[in-house]
């Protein structure tokens, strides 16, 4: 499977019980990929591309600037699409980076439990 099919694969796990994309489909997707990264299904590329496409395509960064209760998910968002480029030219950024991501999955992780995807 390639990254795209991989991508809205998890879009439409989202989407289609919700019917909307929007502030909280955007996190349910992302905390799919970051499961998924974690159980070592995808790696850090997919995980990265995962970031980007929903920070700056599916979304805009001046969403997530604007909206006080989606900047935290901006934020992490925006760090972890850079995530792959700190892995190869500074590890302890890309430790930071990824330090981050496991306590916004732990903080956030109980939000799957509507998806029922435990």
């Amino acid at each position: 499977m390639n990254f795209l099919e991989y991508f809205y694969d998890q879009i439409e796990k989202v989407v289609k019980p919700t019917k909307a994309l929007y502030y909280q489909p955007t996190e349910l997707i992302f905390l799919l990929i970051v499961k998924d990264y974690f159980y070592k299904k995808i790696d850090l590329h997919f995980l990265a591309s995962g970031a980007t496409q929903l920070y700056f395509q599916l979304n805009k960064p001046s969403f997530f600037d604007s909206n006080p209760s989606a900047q935290k998910l901006g934020n992490i968002l925006s760090e972890i699409s850079e995530i792959e480029y700190y892995f190869e030219k500074n590890k302890e950024k890309y430790e930071l980076f990824l330090g981050k991501l496991k306590e916004y999955y732990e903080e956030n992780k109980k939000l799957l439990n509507t998806l029922n995807a435990k």
